[in-house]
């Protein structure tokens, strides 16, 4: 007979607190029925939600948790725009952004006037320029902000909350005369250091082309920023062709990016690009999946615009929170982020098989990794955080023309740790041939993952799962090379 203090254990899910019929329909297809069967179904990662800090201090791209009042509701202007929440403490203010919310209940949950706690990621490009903002750099004073009508959700509120909007004659906040709710403060003045265009990509380009072209026609040199979804790079191609060709000067930060951005459809993600960024003269492009890689590559992306030899720097990154890694680069570390690789998983001596990847499906390739650890002693896990460098790197080198001899470009010397016929497993969240070359660089089998179709909208483990580069489909493509190696392919 079994024990009585057990029985609770037998019990159906809807016995837990807070469990109803529609959560323990999800439990049951998952788990099972019973709350037994819920105990069984180990965790697969762990958020640490400890911090606490205020607004004005809380790290981008980290988790937070803070203590803030709801100041006030902010609706979209139109369809598949983000709502958002505007909320404060002591310290200062920020957004929370949701897409596709269910306005009611956020009504409910988030009341104007109340007090609440709420956890999450700060945006970590938004909040890097509201860092500069806030100081009176000789950089911040020749940054040059503009966006297609995409100000807000391509995170550049904040710069223009601190700077304002550039206008010949000064022109009130609007919403604010009216009363109107807004996390924005649309000042605009001679002063204003952000140009707000309507939706034409090709005009941001060609905004792009002028403001970076200020240095040698007129003697001062600005240091424009551009955003747009990635996706709407392809509407304004010919004019950043030609941006290019002149030499302008500029930053394109290009986000969402991707297929993360599911929740608004297959029209807003994007699958060519990163073979954009790396085909175009006169553009470096980087993918960084973390905040400390961002860092690094903006502040050498401003010193590049501006160097004799240098060009334009054109960032792809992505919408999707990422846990942060708790660490410290070390300079070669940075060196190596700067270069366009470094090994985020030490593969060990003449190991058999690494993962590479670009971007927002570091956790998919870490979570693989983990599963195969045992079964693939010395895997090594390489983030490519500049496809374009590694691989002008390594044509610099076949031809001649690193300076440096016949020694190995960066991407060589990064895979000569592994085994001369080891398999490499390559993922992005772009179309797989991005990735796929550097099998012949290195003379190793390449076993491409990435997106070849139109997105859909779903979530982000659906459709990671329905492309083939979530989790499962990593290990999958690894037993493949690794069977394929066995029988000598």
């Amino acid at each position: 007979m079994r024990p009585e203090v057990l029985f609770p254990l037998f019990r159906p899910t809807t016995a837990l607190p807070g469990v109803g019929p529609r959560l323990a329909r999800l439990i049951e297809h998952l788990t099972g029925p019973a709350v037994l069967d819920l105990l069984w179904h180990l965790p697969t990662g762990l958020v640490d939600r400890s911090r606490q800090p205020k607004v004005a201090t809380a790290r981008p791209g980290q988790i937070a948790t803070l203590t803030v009042r709801v100041d006030a509701h902010v609706a979209p202007p139109r369809p598949r725009l983000p709502y958002k929440v505007i909320c404060s403490d002591e310290t200062g203010h920020m957004e929370l952004v949701f897409f596709n919310p269910r306005v009611d209940y956020l009504n409910e949950v988030l009341p104007v006037g109340a007090t609440r706690i709420v956890s999450g990621h700060l945006a970590a490009f938004g909040s890097i320029l509201h860092e500069l903002s806030r100081g009176n750099s000789a950089l911040a004073s020749r940054m040059v902000t503009t966006s297609p009508d995409v100000t807000v959700s391509t995170n550049l509120g904040a710069w223009v909350n601190q700077r304002g909007i550039f206008s010949l004659d000064v022109r009130n906040d609007v919403f604010r005369q009216e009363q109107v709710a807004s996390a924005q403060k649309w000042m605009r003045h001679g002063g204003g250091q952000h140009l707000e265009l309507g939706i034409a990509e090709n005009n941001l380009f060609i905004m792009l082309a002028a403001l970076g072209l200020s240095g040698p026609l007129f003697g001062t040199r600005l240091l424009p920023v551009g955003t747009l979804y990635d996706p709407f790079i392809a509407r304004g191609l010919d004019a950043m062709n030609y941006a290019c060709y002149q030499d302008a000067r500029f930053m394109l930060v290009a986000t969402p990016s991707g297929i993360t951005l599911a929740p608004e459809g297959g029209a807003h993600q994007s699958i060519s690009t990163p073979l954009i960024g790396l085909g175009q003269p006169g553009l470096t492009s980087f993918e960084p999946a973390y905040v400390d890689e961002l860092a690094l590559i903006m502040r050498w992306g401003f010193e590049h615009m501006q160097a004799d030899d240098g060009g334009s720097v054109y960032l792809r990154l992505s919408t999707r929170a990422i846990d942060q890694p708790e660490r410290t680069l070390s300079p070669q570390q940075e060196t190596d982020v700067l270069a366009g690789a470094y090994w985020q998983v030490e593969p060990e001596a003449e190991a058999e098989l690494a993962l590479v990847y670009a971007g927002a499906v570091a956790p998919e390739v870490l979570a693989a990794a983990e599963t195969m650890a045992e079964d693939v002693p010395g895997l090594g896990v390489l983030a490519v955080t500049s496809l374009d460098r590694v691989y002008h790197g390594w044509q610099a080198r076949l031809r001649g023309h690193s300076g440096a001899g016949p020694s190995l470009s960066h991407i060589e010397r990064m895979l000569s740790r592994l085994a001369p016929g080891a398999k490499l497993v390559t993922v992005q969240d772009g179309h797989p041939s991005a990735l796929s070359w550097i099998g012949a660089a290195t003379g190793r089998r390449v076993y491409p993952l990435g997106v070849t179709s139109f997105g859909q909208s779903a979530d982000i483990p659906d459709l990671f799962a329905h492309h083939g580069i979530d989790s499962a489909a990593i290990v999958d493509m690894a037993a493949t090379a690794c069977l394929e190696g066995m029988r000598g392919g």
